[in-house]
């Protein structure tokens, strides 16, 4: 939280409130500031999710349909860049649980993905049966996760991008803020690296 609240107060203070300032750089020292209270935002929005998992728990138990649900998730993320996305399924896919936190894990795969793959890469949302449980899993065929990084991938505030500069990276809580959702229906998540290249990131839930 200090982070967007120290940029933006130094933008401000630079620029817009110089004795003489130029109405340009105010302009832009403004639309800096609301950029990192932007990013705040969805900071404290994130740690409120989390929270609330923390102490509530799950508060509905439908069943979800993991494929429809993929299909859904597919076309909304579509927008964010130029990927191919493909579903593959098989399989009674039902689960139970909150249909919006389940698609809240995937949305975050797919973004994932999308950001750790470049334009005109290739991303398969897999949902699968496997006896007991259902499978989802978001493979991509970018850079894959540096190995140092697997033990910790899903802990709060584990930046995958940290070499990147950070208006262009996240904060560390979307894998978190998954597991939290994934373990609150009683089901694993893991990632690893495809061996033909590209990140697997997988969700075992007990089907319904």
């Amino acid at each position: 939280l200090r982070t967007p609240l120290t940029i933006a107060r130094g933008h401000l203070e630079v620029h817009a409130l110089d004795a003489d300032p130029d109405p340009a750089d105010v302009r832009e020292a403004i639309a800096l500031a609301v950029g990192e209270i932007d990013r705040m935002g969805e900071l404290v929005a994130a740690l409120l999710r989390l929270a609330r998992l923390d102490e509530r728990g799950l508060e509905r138990d439908d069943p979800v349909d993991l494929v429809e649900l993929a299909g859904r998730a597919a076309e909304r993320v579509r927008g964010l860049g130029e990927r191919s996305i493909e579903v593959v399924a098989e399989g009674d896919c039902i689960v139970s649980g909150d249909p919006g936190l389940l698609e809240q894990v995937l949305l975050n795969l797919l973004s994932n993905a999308v950001r750790h793959t470049r334009p005109g890469g290739a991303i398969a949302i897999e949902v699968r049966r496997r006896g007991g449980e259902v499978l989802l899993a978001v493979t991509d065929d970018g850079d894959g996760i540096d190995p140092a990084l697997l033990p910790t991938l899903f802990d709060r505030f584990t930046r995958a991008d940290s070499a990147r500069r950070r208006d262009r990276g996240g904060a560390g809580l979307g894998l978190a803020i998954c597991r939290a959702i994934v373990d609150a229906h009683g089901g694993v998540i893991s990632g690893a690296n495809a061996p033909t290249g590209g990140a697997v990131l997988s969700v075992l839930l007990p089907a319904r």
